[in-house]
Formats: C-alpha cells, structure tokens, sequence
C-alpha cells in the first residue's frame, strides 16, 4: 500500500498524519522505557550469586578503606597510612570480611602512595609496601581517577591481568583513587567470579 502526504501550502506548517504520531509517541515510549531499564548506569544482573556475594564484600571493604586512607593520602603522612593499612586488614579479618587482594592508595598522577597485600609470612599476615606500582601509563586508571563514582576494569600487565576496583578521592583539592586489586586467576580459583560476571558487575 502506498500512503500519499499533500504537502503544505505556503506558510502552512505541514500536517503529522495520526498514523505518524501514534508511530512517533509508541518510539519515545519504547526509548524511554529503554533509558530507565537498560540504559543510565543501570546494573545488570550479574551471571552468579557468587559474583553478586563478591560485589558486596568488595564494596564493604572499599567503603571502609576509603574512609581510613582517604585522609592520610599524601606523602607527608607515610606512617599514619602504613598503620591504617594494617588497622583495615586486622579488622576486616576480625569481621571475616576479607578478600584475597592488595589495597592500593594512588595518588592524582596514577602513583601508589603505599599498597598492601595479605602475605603469611610478612608481619601480621599483611605485606605493606611505600611507593610501589606505577598505573600512570594506564588510561584505565588516569580515567577511574578523574572518575565521579568507582569503576572497576581489567588491567593487562607484566605481571598478568589485574582486576581493579577503584575509588576516587576528592578531598581538599587532591585527587587520586583508592583501589582493590585482584590478581590473576584469584577471582576464579578462590571467589569463583569469572570475566564475564567481573565485567557485569556495578560498584556504584
């Protein structure tokens, strides 16, 4: 079938044919239904109930090291930091809340001020290293620092992939980021969270 549209007459503005408006409004019904359940950040569901346990364990201890680190991230403050390192690990232990990871403070360059990781054989089951890691040739990382939320992505370094979660800092003027940092093969040996359930998660 073929619809004929008269067009208008000079000066007239042309006339929507109800067939049009009715086509028009069901597509911005449908685009909007899509910015409200797919689109605006959003979470998808995530592959595993193993990876949703791991989202909320992630985000606890996150939460909980940017409010110890955050105020202590500058390099003047080195010993105050080491020791809210190890504060954070010793009590999330206690609560049985921690995870397999290295705890990183990076400074607005992509630096690490200081970085933490459990290891048995260092003191108190907690290896603390000032300086270390340099994430500054990353564009993950320069991103997720000028960040308006956490952002989580896969770093592919010398050392293997790297899952990182991060949170960026923006307190008196400093910028930077506090991260987790989850190395190869961990998520899926001892957390049972693949890629694909890492990369649909949302830790916002």
């Amino acid at each position: 079938m073929i619809a004929f549209v008269s067009l208008p007459k000079p000066g007239e503005k042309p006339a929507v044919p109800p067939n049009a408006r009715i086509v028009i409004a069901t597509c911005l019904v449908l685009g909007l239904a899509w910015a409200v359940g797919l689109g605006c950040g959003s979470e998808q569901k995530p592959v595993s109930k193993k990876a949703a346990e791991f989202r909320t364990r992630a985000l606890s201890l996150l939460d909980n090291a940017k409010k110890r680190l955050a105020p202590l991230a500058t390099p003047d403050k080195q010993e105050q930091l080491q020791q809210a390192m190890r504060e954070l690990y010793k009590d999330s232990v206690a609560k049985n809340q921690a995870l397999p990871c290295g705890v990183g403070v990076i400074d607005g360059n992509g630096k690490a001020l200081m970085g933490a990781f459990p290891d048995p054989k260092a003191r108190g089951g907690l290896m603390v290293v000032a300086g270390g890691k340099d994430y500054s040739q990353y564009d993950k990382v320069k991103q997720a620092i000028k960040a308006r939320g956490n952002a989580h992505f896969t770093l592919y370094t010398s050392d293997g992939a790297v899952y990182m979660i991060c949170s960026p800092l923006s307190e008196n003027g400093r910028t930077g980021a506090i991260c987790l940092a989850f190395f190869e093969g961990t998520l899926r040996d001892e957390l049972g969270v693949g890629d694909k359930d890492f990369a649909s998660l949302n830790f916002n």
